[in-house]
This record gives structure tokens, C-alpha cells and sequence, in this order.
């Protein structure tokens, strides 16, 4: 079965119309950031087919965050390892979540960070890695990989090649 793929710290249209284009399953938009959250919402009109995460690091939700996650624009969350899932206190779909001592939590997905060379993987689990590690070896039969946007080199311009490549065997391989 292929995994399903969550594309992480999409900050610009082009990165979100590219992964929404190429089959991505899971956009997460950074939410730190107020003006990003303002952004986000305008990025996400613009694309169709993945759901939406609403990616934050904080120790707690911001009411920006709880007000998007409230009105839909955002299906799920993804918090790291030192939030308390208590907190998490509007509806969503799935929390992606980096803590590994948690109770468990039905909509809970556990996200871990695959280590160069591992050969085994918890076939449940979302896995997060570096795009070139996927183009070195056989992509994993894990629930979901979660890959990084990454950067633009300048408004509007970026290189997908890695990334096509990626989808590419992708295709190939499931």
C-alpha cells in the first residue's frame, strides 16, 4: 500500500500548488507565526486535494490557531514532542504528534525521525525524512512519510527535480 505523503513548512503558493499537483495527501502550513496563519489561509483557496495541517511548535495553541482549526481551514494539527495533547481543545481530524510517551489518543498518528541507514520502521507510524535519504534507498512501506517543502531560491522560482524524482518512484514503486 503507498504510504500516504504529508508535506511539512509549505510557505508559499508555488510549493503548495506543486505538492497539491503532484498527489500530496498532507499540506502543513508552519502557525507560529500570526502574519503565516494569515498567509496560510489565503494559500489554501488555491489548492485542492490534500487535507490541510496546521503545524505549531508552541507549548500551547495560540487563539488563531483554535479560531482556523474551528471554521475548517484546517483538518488536522501537528504538535511537538512538549505539548500537551490536553490542550489540543477544538475538534480535528488527526494530531500529528512527535511525543513518544503519550497516552494513546484514537486520532493520535506518532510521527518519528527516520535515521539514515534504518531498514525497519513501525509500518503504523508516520516517518519524517530528508528527500535524498528517499532517492537512496527503497521507499519504506510506513503509514505516511512526512518530507520538508523546504526553500525557495527566490520568489516564485525553486527546484523540484529531488521531488519529481521522488513522486516518480513513488509511482513506480506502489
Amino acid at each position: 500500500m503507498r504510504p500516504k505523503i504529508y508535506i511539512s513548512g509549505i510557505d508559499n503558493l508555488t510549493d503548495a500548488r506543486y505538492f497539491s499537483a503532484m498527489g500530496a495527501d498532507y499540506l502543513g502550513f508552519q502557525m507560529d507565526d500570526p502574519a503565516m496563519l494569515i498567509k496560510a489561509l489565503g494559500m489554501i483557496d488555491w489548492v485542492e486535494g490534500p487535507e490541510i495541517v496546521a503545524e505549531t511548535s508552541s507549548l500551547s495553541l495560540s487563539e488563531g490557531i483554535k479560531d482556523a482549526l474551528k471554521t475548517g481551514h484546517f483538518q488536522h494539527i501537528k504538535v511537538g514532542a512538549f505539548m500537551p495533547l490536553e490542550e489540543i481543545d477544538v475538534p480535528v481530524g488527526y494530531i500529528f504528534s512527535e511525543a513518544l510517551d503519550v497516552p494513546s489518543i484514537p486520532a493520535q498518528v506518532p510521527v518519528y525521525e527516520a535515521k539514515a541507514g534504518q531498514s525497519k520502521y513501525e509500518e503504523n507510524c508516520f516517518f519524517k525524512f530528508a528527500i535524498q535519504d528517499l532517492l537512496d534507498q527503497p521507499i519504506p512501506h510506513v503509514a505516511g512519510i512526512i518530507l520538508s517543502a523546504g526553500t525557495e531560491e527566490k520568489i516564485g522560482f525553486k527546484d523540484f527535480d529531488q521531488f519529481d524524482q521522488f513522486f516518480e518512484k513513488l509511482d513506480d514503486q506502489f
